[in-house]
């Protein structure tokens, strides 16, 4: 592939054998053992479409004082005609117990996780002005160009990449950093939920053309595009308290969860900057905080009273307070058995699932399903008549979530004498591509399904007694799965317009799944190609699911992550920036 001696995945699956090897030479060792260092590689030949690979174990000679260092591989790797497209002298291998990944110690809930932020580690003095070669892409509303002897050449400002391009055609350098600001901020006088969508789909798309062009021009390959925002992300708990975020741009929200996928697929081409919604960071302050979060390898950062904090998933368990939090949250005594819980999607396998496990376990006595088909849907009737037998009223409807007014109607229809109490949102669908070849529509299409129709639920029930309006939402937005941009955004937004809820006094719960066992109409058509984009995590039985789903309940945080991680997997794919706190000896 353009761009690469050897292409990331086949060298991910020429690799896949050392966890075999690396088990028969620790039988005795405590956990399996991951790869850590590289020595003396050498690239013999490119453009390799099939290779064969050989592992030899390196046993290390103990040194003067008879210690023993660490074991290692060397790899060989050849393509069909045996000649040499890799080697390494030395892989080095060390123990990594999967429980790192997995629960610590504690009454943890496990499966569960929230994103927190924390200070970033690490290079705590930075220069910016040593860093040579910066450009602005567009309006310089963050005043770098003012920025006295930044880069050493100052600050050269072109009005689009476009420029950028004609420039370098001219003769210019290609810059180390380009910096772009995408407000995505609308109309002030629509600042509704669903203008709000609309002003993020469009953010998204402009955001998707920019990233396209950037890695489609080759003289850019070792630059990075830094994309800023305001507000995009929320920061609370330990380390966010004085930061005075308020509101949550959630238009801006959206473009996280694009580039975050756009920077799994190619990683070092791009740094996410999101800067306070209400307080101008000098330009001094975000020059340095770009440069740190390069040499730290800190892709993703939120500058706030001029520190930069960077995005970690933690155990529910250890965002602190969540004794606390867990009591504050919504159990199925807690909810009006006369009520009505309405859920989209409801008959698909998914949303079938959920709505038995609300009459089995919640006492739920009266649902309102809602799906393209409706009652046409395969399987309706059959799943009709099983919440029947289990002494539930139910309404399956044909509703058109992307339609304001047919959720409305929706809405007003539910029978006063069982007024709606819940919603939960599992409607969605899939259209991934590699962001390279992502398309507008194709964003589009996967937005409606899931960030337009939350925002058409918010609106519609902004002013009911809810007690739970819980949207299920997508791993993807938060750890950013390499082909699933459009995917990634949608379910960001989805994350974003649920802390707004909460903002409001409103309630919420932002459930991001990672990736359940159980086909349905989003998982259902991916082939061995997709889900091996998804390693790293374990697919979720229905019954492990539906008890995250009970847990993630009884908390109070706005945003659950629920997933079982893959250590293996993780190792395959290389560790997302998000996931670093949960692997031991690396925050």
């Amino acid at each position: 592939a353009d761009g690469f001696g050897i292409h990331p995945a086949l060298l991910d699956a020429a690799l896949h054998p050392m966890l075999l090897a690396a088990d028969t030479e620790s039988a005795d060792d405590e956990g399996m053992r991951l790869p850590f260092a590289w020595n003396g590689v050498s690239l013999w030949a490119t453009e390799a479409a099939t290779v064969r690979v050989r592992l030899s174990p390196r046993h290390p000679s103990p040194d003067q004082d008879g210690a023993v260092g660490e074991r290692g591989l060397r790899v060989v790797v050849t393509d069909a005609m045996g000649a040499p497209v890799l080697t390494v002298d030395s892989l080095t291998m060390r123990p990594a117990d999967p429980g790192q990944l997995r629960a610590g110690n504690g009454r943890g809930a496990d499966g569960l996780f929230t994103l927190d932020w924390i200070p970033m580690p690490g290079l705590l003095d930075v220069d910016a002005s040593d860093a040579m070669g910066w450009v602005v892409l567009g309006e310089d509303s963050l005043h770098l160009a003012e920025e006295p002897g930044l880069g050493g050449r100052g600050v050269v400002c072109h009005p689009d990449l476009e420029a950028l391009v004609a420039a370098l055609d001219d003769g210019a350098p290609p810059p180390a950093f380009a910096v772009t600001y995408l407000p995505a901020d609308g109309d002030p006088a629509e600042a509704g939920a669903v203008a709000r969508a609309a002003d993020g789909l469009a953010a998204v798309g402009e955001a998707l053309e920019l990233v396209r062009g950037w890695l489609a021009e080759p003289r850019l390959a070792d630059a990075r595009l830094v994309v800023v925002t305001r507000g995009a992300v929320s920061i609370d708990g330990p380390h966010g308290e004085d930061s005075g975020d308020g509101e949550v741009n959630v238009a801006a929200a959206g473009l996280w969860g694009l580039l975050r996928s756009a920077q799994a697929e190619h990683p070092d081409r791009f740094v996410l900057l999101d800067l306070h919604q209400a307080t101008d960071s000098a330009a001094g302050e975000v020059a340095d905080a770009v440069v740190r979060a390069v040499r730290a390898d800190e892709p993703q950062v939120a500058l706030r009273t001029g520190r930069p904090m960077v995005p970690r998933l933690m155990r529910a368990r250890d965002t602190g307070g969540a004794d606390e939090a867990e009591s504050e949250g919504l159990t199925p005594a807690g909810l009006d058995p006369d009520g009505t819980v309405l859920i989209t999607g409801g008959t698909g396998l998914l949303g079938g699932l959920v709505a038995e496990h609300l009459v089995r376990t919640w006492h739920v006595k009266h649902l309102v399903l809602v799906s393209r088909g409706g009652p046409d849907a395969p399987g309706a009737p059959e799943l009709a008549e099983r919440l029947s037998d289990l002494g539930a009223g139910v309404r399956i409807a044909a509703v058109d979530v992307t339609d304001a007014d047919a959720v409305a109607d929706v809405v007003a229809g539910i029978d006063s004498a069982h007024p709606l109490t819940g919603v939960i949102h599992a409607a969605g669908l899939l259209d991934d591509a590699m962001v390279t070849s992502q398309t507008r529509e194709q964003v589009a299409r996967v937005w409606a399904a899931k960030a337009t129709a939350a925002a058409h639920l918010h609106t519609a029930t902004a002013d009911l007694p809810l007690r739970m309006f819980v949207m299920f939402s997508s791993a993807a937005g938060v750890v950013g799965n390499a082909g699933q941009a459009g995917y990634a955004a949608a379910n960001a937004f989805v994350d974003a317009l649920v802390a707004h809820r909460r903002e409001l006094g409103l309630p919420g719960l932002s459930l991001a799944w990672g990736l359940w066992a159980q086909a349905s109409e989003m998982t259902g058509h991916m082939g061995r190609a997709d889900l091996t984009r998804l390693r790293g995590m374990k697919p979720l039985s229905s019954g492990r699911g539906l008890a995250l789903l009970d847990a993630a309940c009884r908390f109070a945080h706005p945003l659950m992550v629920a997933v079982d991680l893959d250590p293996a997997g993780v190792a395959g794919v290389g560790l997302p920036v998000v996931l670093r706190g949960l692997v031991g000896g690396r925050v």
